[in-house]
């Protein structure tokens, strides 16, 4: 899933909601002494006397329990904490820090350490592998009751970055060894925060082998906690900050430039020992991994929302089926496993292969998530240690994909607005792969490529210009399943280019034989290439208009039928 911000800013106005809000927090709540603190269990010697001089070595490790077709093993694995931040830290609050190693790919830390008191070692969420990659859990305080007040008002401290700690150790022992290991018990579970890590390590990894991994951005901000403590978090836009919920398992794009963030669910805070959260579900973490590589070194259209495999605009399809291809390629496995619950009671809430995944009837090629799923995979197996089982012929390195990736970010028309058929116009252009293999991938999912008829998309706007169409928010074509925020019944998209800056008027009407804002209202939505939202007009009335100053450039125009109970709604769209 993929939740933007821009958008978000924007559905704050259509629900209503302004700079205040009601805010529900549930205990237990997060500490900064439970978290960084040292393990309980030992007590310090008294303090005093002169400093002596020591070193402390040992391992960083965790425990993860195994996604499998049953959910999740009640076994524990062993992992370690690779490229993490170690410190030997003083034992009574605020905790200096006294000396810091990085662990090595076998968890492997020293520290040289001069104190006079007792210490303790904590191991830091933050993997620093090419991209910086750091767990927090969020925090707000405990409201037990539902309050309102301003954000302004409500401002949390920051994050709290997941640690797991050692017991208090006694100087007076001198060189001594310290193995931590991060548990899976609950309530901190700090066993998740590093299974996290180890996910993303393994992805990491994989763009290294194949050149890759200088780029993405520096930075990636992982926000969990078991229960979803503490479940809101602040962000920031250009305009203002706001609080978001943990919406589950996101990544949240944040916009060029800006640090990016990706929520995982930490299941129920009533329930989360049958409750779904997804911190050991590492082909789930791995999806969300290729939204964040796919928003921050390529081009995506999709504004974010739901989705179940029914029929959704093909850019959505795209950018939510692409990801899963991409991200089990990176972990070197096609199957998909979803999981609910914690040991004995885990169970699978889905899974799927990606070489074969379900289709929902009626669903197949550029507007069907799977449809992507399938294409993707083909794309990158029989290479990249991926066995092909289907033998489709076409063998990509991950090199010279991740390559085609990153240039479709500044291609021209055609495919320039980015959906399934601009990634294999790319891979064609870019010499990996040719026009027959592109379109006997696609007539395996009942298309063709080049896209012909119906599979054309989208439909160009002129200006000036006047087009008329036909929505249905609660139904998919033919009678599939709706989507009421992606469906491709409930939205018409158009490529909009203007050669030079101008101030354009956009005229959009609801035009059924009688108009009801419950059954028919339509809303118009403006995104550049780069996925800023840069214009929208919501609201219940009919006819909506307005002058917009627009830079030259490419635009995709969407008219959404946001009614909150659809009924089949014809609508007309100008531009002067």
């Amino acid at each position: 899933m993929f939740f933007a911000v821009s958008a978000f800013a924007a559905l704050l106005t259509i629900f209503g909601c302004s700079k205040t809000e009601v805010i529900t927090v549930y205990g237990p709540f997060v500490t900064e002494e439970g978290l960084l603190g040292p393990e309980p269990g030992e007590l310090p010697d008294p303090d005093g006397g002169a400093s002596v001089n020591l070193t402390v070595s040992g391992r960083a490790g965790y425990y993860r329990h195994v996604p499998l077709p049953s959910g999740l093993s009640g076994y524990r694995v062993y992992e370690v904490c690779q490229f993490v931040t170690v410190q030997a830290v003083g034992w009574a609050p605020p905790h200096a820090v006294l000396g810091e190693d990085t662990s090595d790919e076998l968890g492997r830390y020293s520290i040289d350490i001069s104190t006079s008191a007792d210490f303790y070692i904590r191991v830091l969420a933050d993997m620093d592998y090419g991209t910086r990659i750091t767990v927090s859990a969020s925090t707000l305080f405990p409201l037990i009751e539902p309050v309102a007040k301003t954000r302004t008002s409500l401002a949390p401290p920051e994050p709290i970055l997941y640690a797991a700690s050692s017991k208090i150790l006694h100087r007076a022992d001198g060189d001594q060894q310290a193995d931590v290991i991060a548990d899976t018990k609950l309530p901190y579970a700090r066993g998740g925060a590093f299974s996290i890590l180890g996910t993303f390590y393994k992805c990491l990894r994989t763009m290294e082998a194949a050149g890759v991994l200088n780029s993405l951005p520096d930075k990636l901000n992982v926000v969990w906690s078991p229960g979803n403590l503490g479940q809101y978090f602040s962000l920031s836009t250009s305009s203002e900050d706001f609080f978001a919920a943990v919406p589950g398992t996101a990544f949240i794009f944040m916009g060029e430039g800006e640090d990016h963030y990706l929520t995982v669910s930490g299941g129920d805070p009533y329930d989360v020992q049958n409750s779904d959260h997804d911190e050991y579900d590492e082909a789930v973490l791995a999806h969300e991994f290729g939204h964040f590589i796919m928003f921050t070194t390529s081009r995506d259209q999709n504004w974010g929302g739901p989705h179940s495999g029914e029929s959704i605009v093909p850019a959505a399809a795209y950018s939510e089926g692409l990801p899963s291809a991409i991200g089990c390629a990176l972990l070197g496995n096609s199957a998909y496993i979803d999981t609910r619950g914690l040991p004995p009671t885990s169970e699978l809430l889905f899974a799927f292969d990606c070489e074969d995944p379900p289709m929902v009837p009626g669903v197949e090629g550029y507007d069907a998530e799977f449809s992507v799923i399938a294409v993707g995979w083909d794309i990158l197996d029989g290479l990249n240690g991926l066995t092909d089982f289907d033998n489709d012929g076409v063998e990509i390195d991950f090199t010279s994909f991740f390559n085609s990736l990153s240039n479709l970010a500044t291609r021209d028309e055609p495919y320039d607005i980015a959906w399934l058929a601009s990634l294999l116009q790319q891979l064609i252009d870019d010499g990996a792969l040719t026009i027959a293999q592109a379109n006997d991938l696609m007539a395996s999912e009942g298309a063709a490529f080049p896209p012909m008829a119906s599979d054309l998309w989208p439909e160009d706007l002129l200006l000036p210009d006047a087009v008329t169409g036909g929505l249905d928010a609660s139904t998919g074509p033919g009678g599939t399943p709706p989507n009421a925020e992606l469906g491709a019944n409930a939205n018409a998209v158009f490529r909009f280019d203007l050669a030079t800056s101008e101030d354009v008027t956009f005229e959009l009407e609801a035009t059924p034989f009688v108009y009801f804002a419950a059954n028919h209202r339509i809303d118009l939505y403006i995104y550049d290439l780069n996925h800023h939202l840069v214009f929208y007009m919501i609201g219940i009335e009919q006819e909506k208009s307005a002058t917009v100053a627009l830079a030259d450039g490419v635009y995709m125009v969407r008219v959404h039928h946001a009614a909150p109970n659809p009924q089949p709604v014809t609508f007309s769209l100008r531009t002067q």
